[in-house]
C-alpha cells in the first residue's frame, strides 16, 4: 500500500499507543468499534477509489480481483491515486471524528473549519504528504463541498456557474446518473429548467439573504468594486441586473441612517407553498412564481416545478404554513424578536448588514425604520413570469 494511514496527522507516540493497544486487544468494546469503523472505511475506500466514476458494466469479467495494475489501467483511476490512499469521503470522516472529539459533540462551525483546511491543505487527506502529488486539495465529489468554502476566498478563480457545471452537471450528473438511463433512471423531468437557471439563481439568492438580513443568522460584507468587476466578467450583465441593489446595500448599512434595505426594495416576494423558496427566480426582474386558484384559495409557486410537485400530492401541500401565516402585518423588529436573534444585552442585533461596523443594529433601529411585512397575496393580479397574468383561475388551465 502507500504508507498512508489515518493515524498520520497524530503524535508519534499517540499513534504508538494506539496501534499498541490495538494489536494488544485491551481497547473497550466501544472504542474498538469506532476503529474498527474508521480502518474499515479507509480500507474500502481506497479499494473502490480506482472504480469510482468508471463506465458501469455489468456481468464484465475484467476484474477478478485488485492488484497495483488496476491503478494504473486505462479509463480507471480517474484522480490519480495510488494503492491504499482513499477519497473525500474517508477524509471527511475523519474530519468528523476530529472535530466530535476535539469539541466534546458536533460543532458546525468547528467542522467547516476542518473541511476547508482539508480542501485547501491536505488535512486528514491520504496525500498530504506526498511529495509526488502536486497538488493535495480533495478529489471526487468533495468538490460540491468546496462550493461552500468560495465565500472565505478573496481571490476567486472559477463562478460557481463553473464549479456547477464542472462538479454537478458534468461529473455527478454526466458521469453517475446519466450511465443509468438504460437501466430506466431518466433526465430529471425540469432539468433543463435547472441549467437555465444556473446563470442567476445564487446572486437572487443572495439579495433576498442580504435584503432581508435581520431574518437570518448571518453577517457578511457586500461584494467590493474588485468583486464585482470579477461577477460582471463571468456572467456578462450581471451589474444591469443586481449592481444597484448592492450599491443599495451599502447605502442602507448604517443604523444612524435610517434607512433599511428591505424597505428601501419596497418588500418581501412571496414564498412558494411547496419549497418555501420566494419568488425571485431565476431573477428577481423575471420571475417564474405565480398564484393560481386551487380549490377557491389563492396558492403561489415560485416554479412550474413546484406546482406540478402540488398537483400530485395536493392534500400534503395544502396545509403548510409559511412566513406570512405566522407574521403578515407585523412590523419587522418584532419578526426578529419572535425569532429570537437578538444578543444577551436584550437590543444588539445577532445578524448585521457588514463586518466591520462602527455602531451595531438594534432592535430600536429596525423598529424606527418602521417596515411593516405584508403578504403580495393581497395584491391586484401581476405579470410575474413565464406565462403572463398568473394570478389565474386553476380552472383556466
Amino acid at each position: 500500500m502507500s504508507g498512508m494511514s489515518p493515524f498520520d496527522e497524530t503524535h508519534d507516540a499517540e499513534r504508538r499507543h494506539s496501534t499498541q493497544r490495538l494489536r494488544s486487544g485491551t481497547m473497550a468494546e466501544e472504542e474498538d468499534r469506532v476503529f474498527g469503523a474508521l480502518l474499515g472505511l479507509a480500507i474500502g475506500d481506497a479499494l473502490g477509489a480506482p472504480l469510482e466514476f468508471s463506465p458501469v458494466r455489468y456481468g464484465s469479467t475484467e476484474l477478478t480481483g485488485f492488484d497495483a495494475a488496476l491503478w494504473k489501467k486505462e479509463h480507471y483511476n480517474r484522480f490519480g491515486l495510488k494503492p491504499g490512499q482513499w477519497t473525500d469521503d474517508t477524509s471527511m470522516a475523519l474530519c468528523l471524528a476530529d472535530s466530535l472529539l476535539a469539541r466534546g459533540g458536533f460543532d458546525g462551525r468547528d467542522l467547516r473549519l476542518r473541511f476547508l483546511n482539508w480542501w485547501y491543505f491536505g488535512y486528514c487527506n491520504a496525500f498530504g504528504f506526498d511529495a509526488e502529488r502536486p497538488v493535495k486539495h480533495s478529489v471526487s465529489l468533495g468538490g460540491n463541498i468546496w462550493l461552500s468554502f468560495q465565500e472565505f476566498v478573496k481571490h476567486k478563480t472559477e463562478s460557481g456557474k463553473e464549479m456547477y457545471q464542472r462538479w454537478i452537471l458534468e461529473d455527478f450528473y454526466g458521469n453517475f446518473y446519466r450511465k443509468l438511463e438504460k437501466y430506466g433512471i431518466k433526465q430529471p423531468r425540469f432539468m433543463d429548467q435547472i441549467v437555465r437557471n444556473i446563470d442567476w439563481a445564487s446572486h437572487s439568492a443572495a439579495v433576498y439573504l442580504f435584503g432581508a438580513w435581520p431574518e437570518f443568522y448571518h453577517r457578511y460584507d457586500a461584494p467590493d468594486e474588485r468583486e464585482m468587476e470579477w461577477f460582471e466578467k463571468k456572467y456578462p450583465g450581471w451589474y444591469s441586473h443586481f449592481g444597484k441593489f448592492w450599491e443599495s446595500y451599502k447605502r442602507c448599512d448604517d443604523p444612524a441612517s435610517g434607512s433599511f434595505i428591505l424597505k428601501e426594495l419596497g418588500r418581501l416576494p412571496g414564498f412558494c407553498q411547496v419549497c418555501q423558496f420566494p419568488w425571485i427566480f431565476p431573477r428577481p426582474d423575471a420571475s417564474a412564481g405565480r398564484r393560481v386558484l386551487k380549490n377557491g384559495k389563492w396558492v403561489g409557486f415560485c416554479s412550474s416545478a413546484c406546482e406540478w410537485i402540488y398537483n400530485r400530492e395536493p392534500d400534503h401541500y395544502r396545509g403548510f404554513k409559511g412566513f406570512y401565516d405566522w407574521c403578515d402585518g407585523w412590523e419587522f423588529s418584532d419578526v426578529v424578536r419572535d425569532l429570537g436573534y437578538i444578543r444577551p444585552d436584550g437590543k444588539t442585533l445577532v445578524a448585521q448588514p457588514t463586518l466591520d461596523m462602527k455602531r451595531m443594529w438594534t432592535v430600536d433601529d429596525l423598529k424606527a425604520c418602521d417596515y411593516i411585512v405584508r403578504s403580495p397575496m393581497h395584491d391586484d393580479p401581476v405579470i410575474t413570469g413565464d406565462r403572463g397574468d398568473e394570478l389565474v383561475s386553476q380552472d383556466l388551465l
